[in-house]
């Protein structure tokens, strides 16, 4: 691994018998010139600001490098050394124009710790049969890298009417803010004429790969006439802006469903 030196410091460097230095200005100058050894004497390079390989050399020789003033140098000395220095990062930005990643000198990028966080309370759903969005939040391109686990946490309160039916709540993956596009994952409440409430834990989308996304319910646990399903897609994550949107869906308008609390948190892979 390289090393750097900036700022006008300087050093003698033993470079020993069939080895070589490396050198690169990555901002400013440097210089550099045999000070001891075959050579003595001989400069090197006087305030360059590009880069050279010196050596190998058949005798042992000393090197003194200096970087110039407000200079940045990387240097490494082997018998085939190699400069690891990646430059100054520089942020990244997804298509919403939030930082998504750290860009070295190299143009590579370094994906950050993105996390997804949203906590929802108290949102009550009534009135209705028609399939509806209780809340939804944006997944902007590039704000996820796969693999990846966006896991939800879930506290859920149904009022249910003696109307015979499926009550259901739906996650969705869709490019709007709406109902529609893929049902990731669902769950079934059936029975009629109670008030219920239960906490959902494990309900997750895997995002196995950029564009593959896995539904991923916990199994049925209400009552034994209840059920879970889940679905899968293939949304480009890295290109797509997409919205998770959760959808209550009642068999009576009469019907509620309150969410007591909902977190969304991802899980980097």
């Amino acid at each position: 691994m390289s090393q750097q030196m900036r700022n006008g410091y300087g050093f003698d460097f033993s470079v020993p018998v069939g080895q070589s230095m490396a050198v690169s200005s990555i901002t400013g100058t440097y210089s550099a010139s045999i000070v001891a050894g075959p050579g003595k004497g001989t400069a090197l390079a006087t305030d360059s600001t590009g880069g050279g390989t010196y050596g190998p050399y058949s005798g042992g020789v000393v090197i003194r490098l200096q970087a110039g003033a407000n200079s940045l140098i990387d240097y490494d000395i082997a018998v085939s050394p190699v400069l690891t220095y990646a430059g100054p990062l520089n942020a990244g930005y997804n298509s919403s124009g939030d930082v998504a990643s750290a860009v070295d000198g190299g143009g590579n990028s370094i994906v950050l710790q993105n996390v997804i966080s949203r906590n929802y309370t108290g949102i009550t759903h009534t009135g209705t049969t028609a399939n509806t969005k209780i809340f939804s939040f944006s997944i902007p391109a590039g704000s996820i890298l796969a693999p990846s686990m966006l896991k939800f946490a879930m506290s859920i309160r149904y009022s249910t009417t003696a109307t015979a039916g499926s009550r259901v709540i739906r996650g969705y993956l869709n490019t709007a803010d709406a109902i529609g596009g893929t049902s990731m994952f669902s769950n079934v409440m059936s029975t009629t004429g109670v008030i219920q409430t239960s906490v959902r834990n494990n309900d997750a989308i895997l995002f196995q790969a950029a564009a593959i996304q896995r539904g991923m319910p916990v199994a049925a646990g209400w009552n034994t006439i209840q059920g879970d399903d889940s679905s899968y897609t293939t949304y480009d994550i890295t290109t797509q802006d997409l919205f998770f949107v959760l959808g209550a869906q009642l068999a009576d308008a009469s019907d509620s469903v309150s969410i007591r609390a909902f977190d969304a948190t991802l899980i980097r892979g």
